[in-house]
């Protein structure tokens, strides 16, 4: 089995990457239904 750690941190930031902006997404989603639910109660 080749090993190319160059290939295999690229993936793992591409990863990290995705990650990250699926959990940003995710964030503001919850924050705008908080947001939307306290405007609602007002």
């Amino acid at each position: 089995m080749f090993w190319n750690p160059w290939g295999v941190r690229r993936h793992a930031h591409l990863a990290l990457v995705h990650t990250s902006i699926e959990h940003s997404r995710d964030w503001c989603r919850s924050l705008l239904i908080l947001n939307c639910q306290e405007l609602a109660a007002q």
